[in-house]
């Protein structure tokens, strides 16, 4: 009795029957249990056996770096997605008026880190009516009161003579007495 390899046909998986001239299924892969030592003595399954191993671990491999790889480019949008809307809310505070950037910026991200919809001219709007001291009274203006008294241009001469004082360095006194000559 002779066996002959069935032909294989473009919609089945590559799976290797026999049949005799009658038409009898004679060796099958599903035929052979672990247990069957026929089966496991075939020398030529061996190898094929270590490559697809090696072929499984190496996809394996390449499934976990791809995992890490997916995991790094989501870290990334997301801080990308952040730093953009930390420029626009600083852009939309500046626009606004706000004297101190950084605290009104900090009260704008946890309002809208709040929010389902984040609507930042309704935060900003918000803000300057609760804490209208956060901005100025023209958009882009310093207020007076918030700047003080302007301060008269100092006389190099006093700033030497007061270090020179304070310190009693050499130095200090030779730089306020070259001043004093030249004034």
């Amino acid at each position: 009795m002779t066996t002959i390899p069935l032909t294989e046909h473009p919609d089945t998986t590559h799976e290797l029957a026999y049949e005799s001239p009658t038409g009898e299924t004679l060796d099958t892969p599903e035929a052979h249990t672990d247990d069957d030592q026929s089966f496991a003595a075939d020398n030529t399954s061996l190898p094929f056996r270590k490559q697809a191993q090696a072929a499984e671990k190496q996809l394996e491999e390449a499934t976990r770096q791809l995992r890490e790889v997916e995991r790094e480019l989501t870290a990334a949008h997301s801080t990308i997605e952040a730093l953009e809307r930390r420029e626009k809310i600083g852009d939309r505070l500046r626009q606004a008026g706000a004297i101190d950037l950084d605290v009104a910026r900090l009260l704008t991200e946890v309002a809208i880190a709040d929010m389902d919809e984040p609507d930042i001219r309704l935060v900003i709007d918000d803000l300057r009516r609760q804490k209208p001291y956060l901005f100025s009274s023209g958009a882009g203006a310093l207020s007076r009161r918030s700047m003080g008294p302007r301060a008269e241009p100092a006389d190099p001469t006093d700033d030497a003579a007061a270090r020179a004082g304070q310190s009693g360095d050499r130095r200090d006194v030779m730089d306020y007495l070259r001043l004093r000559r030249r004034a």
